[in-house]
């Protein structure tokens, strides 16, 4: 991987294919971000834990969760340092909100080297994958997509967001999450176990339009903060056009009335339509995007807080605290200080060539496939292969 700046990690890419994978296993990794990317992470064998600007959640076997271009976030195995880490100051002042556990302080993060094998190429500080026995370590498996790839036909596609982590699946979208498993784990086997007839890149073009599709499909953000349950493609796409409107105006002055004067809505209609499908206002809307995009900042720069506030378009440093520490937990000073405390203690990851974990793939690959099918494999007291995560009832 290329680290274009402090924590902002862009991946390799399979040659020819707008996606790249990586197979590895995780102590306690940097803060980081994939700007131009998203990230769908499969957990094979956790748990897990993983921390972002929105969530603090356990990935546990056969879990999938997705990562947009400018969250920032990091993983842990459970048991480490990281894992334990909470939010609250050394006066016990200030603490994080349910969801964030990530913050901050002054200065830029130093990021330890990303050694990945997105594309083959990675090397393993182990060798090959132990999977002895069930308390071994864990293993993941991440795919990148590169969102401005014209392969995917949908311009402004890395300025929408997605959800598709375990908690926010509702039960009527349970069969989608588990076709885009499928996808994931078909696009997988046939990187890993490529066939004669079936060129790597193509296949894997292919497989990644399926899977973003799906993402647009089912797992697009306005399913999940709609307020009606009666919504349209005409109302996805009109909500698109807002999004990518604030996504490209937000470091600017943003109005519900600017708005409509530049897509040709009506006033009284907009803002009826937003109440409508969105469960906060348009003003914490904007903020909220405002907010988000200054998480990196603090990631990767040096620059004062004052700065960034103007930078991602709030009218008052103050402001932007009250807004920050609102949606995080904790003011952006503080939240730049655990940023780099958790860099401080990283440790690269251990990523792995396909050669070292082939077997291991092959049995995870299968089980994952044959779980998705029939359900009750969970409850099975013993899985008949080398190394798969186990479920009791």
């Amino acid at each position: 991987m290329i680290e274009k700046a402090n924590g902002n990690i862009i991946p390799d890419l399979i040659p020819g294919a707008p996606v790249g994978i990586s197979i590895y296993s995780v102590t306690q990794e940097a803060p980081h971000h994939h700007e131009g990317f998203m990230e769908i992470i499969y957990c094979f064998k956790g748990p897990i834990r993983i921390c972002s600007r929105s969530l603090d959640m356990l990935l546990e076997d056969g879990d999938i969760i997705s990562c947009d271009p400018f969250d920032v976030h990091y993983m842990s195995a459970t048991g480490t340092e990281a894992a334990e880490m909470d939010t609250s100051g050394a006066d016990g002042s200030e603490g994080s909100d349910a969801k964030g556990s990530n913050a901050e302080g002054g200065g830029a993060v130093s990021q330890p080297a990303h050694n990945a094998n997105a594309g083959g190429a990675g090397t393993s500080a182990k060798g090959q994958y132990d999977t002895g026995s069930d308390d071994t370590g864990n293993l993941m498996v991440s795919f990148y997509f590169d969102l401005q790839s014209p392969v995917f036909e949908k311009p402004d596609l890395d300025k929408l967001y997605f959800i598709c982590e375990p908690s926010a699946i509702p039960e009527s979208k349970q069969e989608n999450l588990a076709e885009l498993k499928r996808l994931l784990l078909t696009l997988l086997y046939f990187y890993c176990f490529p066939h004669p007839k079936l060129p790597r890149a193509e296949t894997a073009a292919r497989f990644s339009k399926k899977i973003i599709r799906t993402m647009l499909d089912h797992f697009h953000y306005f399913y999940f903060i709609a307020n009606s349950t009666e919504y349209s493609d005409e109302m996805k796409s009109r909500f698109e056009s807002i999004i990518t409107y604030i996504e490209k105006n937000y470091s600017g002055k943003i109005t519900l009335g600017g708005l409509c004067e530049t897509e040709h809505y009506n006033y009284k209609y907009l803002s009826h339509f937003f109440k409508m499908t969105s469960k906060v206002g348009f003003s914490k809307f904007v903020n909220d995007i405002r907010t988000y995009k200054s998480s990196s900042i603090l990631l990767e720069t040096n620059r004062n807080i004052s700065e960034i506030s103007y930078e991602v378009g709030f009218s008052a440093p103050m402001y932007f605290y009250k807004v920050f520490k609102m949606w995080n937990g904790l003011t952006p000073h503080r939240y730049r200080k655990k940023l780099r405390e958790l860099a401080a203690s990283a440790n690269e990851n251990t990523y792995y060539d396909i050669p070292a974990v082939k077997e291991d793939l092959e049995h995870f690959i299968s089980f994952y496939f044959a779980q998705l099918q029939v359900p009750e494999l969970w409850l099975m007291p013993y899985i008949p292969f080398k190394g798969l995560p186990i479920k009791k009832a």
